[in-house]
């Protein structure tokens, strides 16, 4: 029973252990926004940072980088290994973002970042705005009140012609 016991708290202990280690690394995407139907490359900073009055923790080896998405968009990385991580490291990854549809609306999306090895495994999530096709509703006025004024300029000439030709 003791030993069940021991066996228990010490597989807390590693498994706390195990959870403060990889909680020093974060992600950071810049900018926040897509374009619709467009293609823009973003920056991926991978940052570990490094407690202070703690002892110097290990490095993370041998990193894969994954990106889970939906199907609007192709995400494409400049690389999806990272050999080492030491505390303290900032590594800047460029990040392609490709979205080939025209949206009218503003909307929401959400892009996970997988980063894992064969000890640790951790998913950030950022949400990304895809903007509006620019300028759309502009145009959209402009063209309804060109054809509005046109419409106007032909009913007042036709109503106009038979006034003229009665004189």
């Amino acid at each position: 029973m003791k030993n069940n016991i021991l066996k228990i708290i010490l597989l807390l202990v590693c498994t706390y252990i195990h959870s403060m280690e990889f909680a020093g690394v974060s992600t950071n995407i810049t900018p926040q926004n897509i374009g619709s139907n467009s293609a823009e490359i973003f920056e991926l900073a991978i940052t570990r940072r490094r407690f202070a009055g703690a002892a110097e923790r290990p490095a993370f080896y041998n990193l894969e980088l994954s990106v889970a998405h939906d199907d609007r968009l192709r995400i494409t990385l400049d690389q999806t290994r990272i050999d080492s991580l030491e505390p303290g490291d900032n590594i800047r990854i460029n990040m392609e973002i490709i979205n080939n549809y025209s949206f009218f609306f503003n909307e929401s999306t959400i892009i996970t970042i997988n980063m894992s090895n064969e000890d640790y495994q951790r998913s950030f999530q950022h949400r990304f705005t895809i903007r509006a096709v620019e300028n759309f509703w502009l145009f959209a006025i402009l063209i309804l009140t060109l054809m509005l004024i046109c419409v106007f300029i032909i009913i007042y000439v036709k109503t106009n012609k038979e006034e003229k030709n009665a004189g």
